[in-house]
């Protein structure tokens, strides 16, 4: 997923989290975490039921 030149990561913990990335050549930003409610139940609780 893309927002201008920002690409996301999605983490999963105990829930989902995004983390919005910036990268070149030399390095990866990571410019912020999100907790996402809509991640965690697409991520986490789906997968878990199709195992």
């Amino acid at each position: 997923m893309t927002a201008g030149a920002s690409k996301l990561f999605t983490i999963c913990l105990q829930n989902a989290h995004l983390v919005p990335f910036v990268e070149n050549e030399n390095e990866v930003f990571l410019k912020t975490i999100i907790p996402s409610r809509k991640a965690t139940q697409e991520y986490l609780e789906h997968g878990a039921s199709n195992d």
